[in-house]
């Protein structure tokens, strides 16, 4: 006999069965997670990288500023 299910809910609350949570369901979203903070993490590393480089062109363009170049 297979566990049963509860409906499923649009409120992003994981669907139960008889005894705990649907375990693909919350492997799925687990899986999703990680994607999306691998992502993030990728995003947040290019942005830092661009900061660097945009900092140091600036601090290129106020040194030469200061010297009246």
């Amino acid at each position: 006999m297979s566990p049963r299910v509860d409906s499923p809910t649009d409120d992003g609350r994981f669907p139960l069965v008889r005894k705990g949570y649907d375990r693909s369901v919350v492997d799925h979203f687990v899986s999703a997670t990680q994607a999306q903070i691998a992502r993030l993490l990728q995003q947040y590393d290019a942005l830092r990288a661009s900061n660097y480089e945009l900092r140091q062109a600036l601090a290129a363009i106020r040194r030469g500023t200061e010297r009246g170049d």
